[in-house]
């Protein structure tokens, strides 16, 4: 008896079931105690704006169907001197619908300059995106850092930060000067991600 009573809870704790998955925000700091479990202290120009849990379809990479996954996702913005947003960062926990897995390697097309990160013990796929900001009357953009990682069991899950800048359109008008850009937004992402 106390042998199989031993089996199924190793079964239990080994398959990752009857985890009670907790997230809270206080004070700027994230926890979450699974999937994964992390820690993050936002740094307090960032404030939470937004924050939400349940279900969310998401359509398959193949754009014919999509699955409703389990999503608590975190909007931190960040106000210049004058009111204006000029920074974000996003945070989501991502668990699969039914019969679905998250791939490793995105094939978006507005995303670029895929790379690695190693962050707090799990090695995070990188990606930029750069565009205009929708229903802005001035000439901003945005410059994202995506840290992308997906979990197991059978990669069902899936956590995600974007670290967002928005600067004025005019800086990215030459390949040259946008480089430059997106190479200092590297490095004040990076230097983010380490204050967290």
């Amino acid at each position: 008896m106390k042998n199989t009573l031993l089996v199924i809870v190793l079964s239990v704790v080994l398959a990752g079931c009857g985890v009670n998955v907790k997230r809270t925000v206080k004070d700027n700091i994230l926890v979450s105690n699974a999937s994964p479990a992390i820690r993050l202290n936002i740094p307090q120009p960032y404030e939470l704006v937004n924050s939400t849990s349940g279900k969310k379809f998401n359509e398959y990479d193949n754009g014919f169907s999509g699955s409703y996954d389990n999503e608590n996702s975190y909007l931190f913005l960040k106000k210049s001197a004058n009111g204006y947003v000029d920074g974000a960062f996003y945070v989501a926990f991502v668990e699969a619908g039914a019969q679905t897995m998250f791939i490793d390697e995105l094939k978006d097309k507005e995303l670029f300059n895929s790379g690695n990160m190693q962050f707090r013990g799990f090695n995070y796929k990188t990606y930029f995106k750069v565009g205009k900001l929708p229903r802005s009357s001035e000439n901003s953009c945005f410059i994202q850092k995506m840290h992308r990682k997906v979990l197991p069991p059978n990669k069902s899950r899936l956590f995600v930060m974007v670290y967002s800048e928005v600067i004025s359109c005019d800086k990215l008008n030459t390949e040259y000067s946008r480089s430059q850009v997106i190479s200092e937004v590297d490095a004040r992402a990076f230097e983010f991600m380490n204050s967290l």
